[in-house]
């Protein structure tokens, strides 16, 4: 299925601002400004949503796969808080560089794995209105990999998040 990049540009003009990872490792706030990465949307007004890295992962799942973006943050007991995942199957899509794909239509999940427990948001987004997009993709375990990704809540509230990286494996020791 091909659909224009009318939902980016929609919630990119709804959306306040910017964050960014610069490759250095530093936390970055939602809408706190730059590239590659970022989160940004009224989502993050009275949420927080700090990261430091981004991590792209490709995770063999039977005959498919599972994509699986993270925005994340090491702690102190060497695992992993997860600002923001967003994840979905490719058995029922092919991903083509440029093509948005209707996140929730193909079993996509956002959820946020913090110190403080698992919160699935997915029954908080609107359909119609939640895409991922990939502007480069290859498919292959160490390739670069860019996109973007773009959410409606029913609230209302908008959050957009831009992803850059190489692709990892996901079932390697270290990437879960």
């Amino acid at each position: 299925m091909k659909v224009s990049g009318g939902v980016f540009l929609a919630l990119a003009l709804a959306a306040s601002g910017c964050g960014d990872d610069s490759g250095n490792g530093e936390l970055v706030e939602c809408n706190g400004g730059g590239e590659p990465n970022s989160l940004e949307g009224s989502y993050c007004e009275g949420v927080s949503m700090s990261f430091s890295e981004v991590r792209i992962k490709k995770q063999p799942a039977g005959g498919a796969f599972f994509v699986i973006v993270d925005w994340v943050t090491p702690t102190a007991e060497n695992s992993l808080e997860k600002t923001l995942v967003v994840a979905f199957s490719s058995e029922t899509v092919v991903i083509e560089p440029g093509v948005e794909i209707p996140l929730l239509n193909h079993g996509g999940s956002v959820r946020r794995i913090l110190a403080e427990g698992a919160m699935d948001l997915t029954s908080q987004l609107e359909p119609a209105m939640t895409r991922i997009r990939f502007d480069s993709w290859n498919g292959e375990i160490g390739s670069d990999v860019t996109g973007q990704v773009a959410m409606l809540f029913k609230s209302g509230r908008t959050l957009t998040g831009k992803f850059g990286g190489k692709l990892l494996d996901g079932s390697a020791p270290g990437n879960m």
